[in-house]
């Protein structure tokens, strides 16, 4: 390896090496470094994006325009050729930038595929199956090999206690995360399994508590009642701007209904808190009294 390196640098210093040379250089530099050539998303190596370098490297032998030699030299440094290299290389990026965000590998089951790579990483490892460099690079990173259920529901609960005693509900927004668990899909699958009796009563019974919305119609109702609350504690009105279409075609369709008497009452005291509607309701139509028929007395 020392020789090829000191023959590409040669080369280099001659002005009579190709791209391809200097590509393959720092792919050299880069499996000293690190053992393996599992380059990860848009790596710069030496001035070289080695992830697309790669990449071309791979459609060229597909295609069956790379050089023999130049197959051997990449073969030397254990490159895979196979479609199947480039979907796992995306999984492990994926893997690796979900740990540089959050600082650990609990990825939540909404986030797939990378959850169910890691599942069967870690089903190789009990197996003996898994390749000893990536097993090392997933250790190093945190891996639990013991887990078998990334987060628990206790686990996932307590995230979600940490929401409400932020925000006093639990009308989760799409795509919210806490340490890289999505809460919002989470809250989906429990009403999921509550709508199919599969849900434990002690799940239910913990989620009540929290003051869960078990109707995905209702739920967007508390959606839009916490936008309004939200909206009225920062700006101090309830007079939201034309762009604001969304939550002033709610408020207007909520007087409308206080007006013609059909808001349930736990609705309309929820309203009045938030000074949507008057605390006294509005006085209902008085209903037109008929005409009495006066029959002639015959004579």
């Amino acid at each position: 390896m020392h020789d090829l390196l000191h023959h590409i640098t040669v080369r280099v210093l001659e002005g009579t090496t190709s791209d391809w040379w200097v590509g393959y250089g720092a792919l050299v530099r880069f499996h000293q470094h690190h053992g393996h050539v599992r380059v990860p998303w848009q790596h710069v190596q030496d001035g070289v994006n080695l992830y697309d370098w790669i990449a071309k490297r791979r459609a060229e032998y597909k295609k069956k325009k790379l050089a023999p030699d130049r197959v051997e030299a990449l073969n030397q440094l254990g490159l895979p050729w196979t479609p199947g290299a480039d979907a796992e290389q995306r999984l492990l990026d994926a893997v690796i930038a979900f740990h540089a965000e959050h600082g650990h590998l609990r990825v939540p089951t909404s986030l797939d595929p990378p959850y169910q790579w890691l599942c069967k990483r870690r089903r190789a490892y009990h197996d003996g199956t898994l390749d000893p460099e990536l097993a090392r690079l997933l250790t190093d990173m945190g891996m639990d090999w013991q887990t078998t259920t990334l987060l628990s529901f206790d686990a996932y609960y307590a995230l979600a206690q940490q929401y409400h005693a932020t925000h006093g509900h639990l009308n989760i927004p799409r795509g919210y995360t806490i340490d890289g668990a999505d809460l919002y899909q989470w809250l989906v699958r429990q009403r999921h399994l509550a709508n199919n009796n599969h849900l434990p009563d002690r799940h239910r019974q913990a989620l009540d508590e929290l003051g869960m919305v078990w109707s995905p119609r209702h739920a967007t109702w508390a959606a839009r009642y916490a936008a309004a609350a939200a909206y009225l504690a920062r700006e101090g009105h309830l007079t939201p701007p034309a762009h604001g279409i969304i939550l002033s075609k709610w408020l207007s369709e909520q007087r409308r209904l206080d007006r013609t008497h059909q808001l349930p009452p736990d609705r309309r005291a929820a309203l009045v808190r938030l000074g949507i509607v008057d605390s006294t309701p509005p006085a209902k139509p008085a209903i037109p009294r008929l005409p009495t028929k006066h029959t002639k007395k015959q004579a």
